[in-house]
């Protein structure tokens, strides 16, 4: 006796069970090398692509395209000597309001005596021309190191602040006759509010070669806030 089952209602079920087994497995998820670990969820979710991890917002590096470039051990070492040069800069600001103070009660010794005020505001004018060479060298070392623009934009501004502008001011605080410190107030005021900007630049520096570091991996200029993209997290 044969025994090929012949019942209609069974060969239904097992026609209904294959095309069952067949829709699952073609809408399975993509499962990467990346992600096999046991345990883990797979690589590839509804509306992802293959290989992305889910809350992942795509961005500029997720592409090999787009890639960071290796970054050499040179840039990376003045980058951070850079930062570091900056942070000194600020500290000579400092210095440099406190020596203005010293210079201007100085001077008050023999008050309309130019030898006097010029020999009160000595350390003064000494840390100003040191500032403009550390600005300098922060120039040079950030067109080289090629950071970001702000890493060569910033010493440049303060260069030429300290070099040109800081100096002519001065000149133009001196009254007419020359006979000392009998300055023209306004000039005064902006020999003091350009000592500012340069301080702001200092201290702008430190913060942006602080927060966006050149690395060897060539991720330069990804603040926290781009890190933090990639884990699906959102700062506002």
């Amino acid at each position: 006796m044969s025994t090929h089952n012949t019942d209609p209602h069974d060969n239904g079920r097992h026609h209904r069970v294959g095309l069952k087994e067949r829709w699952q497995h073609s809408h399975e998820p993509v499962v990467t090398s990346a992600d096999t670990t046991p345990g883990t969820m797979p690589a590839a979710t509804a509306g992802q692509p293959a290989g992305a991890y889910p809350g992942y917002d795509t961005g500029a590096y997720d592409t090999p395209s787009h890639a960071p470039h290796p970054v050499a051990e040179y840039r990376v070492v003045l980058d951070v000597i850079q930062r570091w040069l900056a942070l000194l800069g600020v500290v000579l600001c400092a210095l440099q309001v406190a020596f203005a103070a010293v210079g201007f009660w100085g001077s008050q010794a023999n008050p309309g005596d130019q030898a006097t005020g010029m020999a009160a505001f000595l350390e003064h004018a000494v840390n100003g021309q040191v500032l403009t060479y550390l600005a300098a060298v922060l120039l040079v070392l950030g067109v080289i190191a090629w950071a970001n623009w702000r890493a060569w934009v910033i010493p440049l501004v303060v260069l030429l602040l300290l070099y040109f502008v800081q100096g002519a001011l001065v000149g133009l605080a001196f009254n007419a006759s020359g006979t000392g410190f009998d300055v023209t107030k306004w000039f005064g005021g902006l020999h003091a509010f350009s000592g500012m900007v340069i301080t702001a630049g200092f201290v702008w520096l430190f913060i942006d070669r602080s927060l966006h570091p050149l690395t060897r991996s060539g991720e330069r200029g990804r603040s926290h806030h781009h890190r933090s993209r990639e884990y699906g997290h959102r700062e506002f």
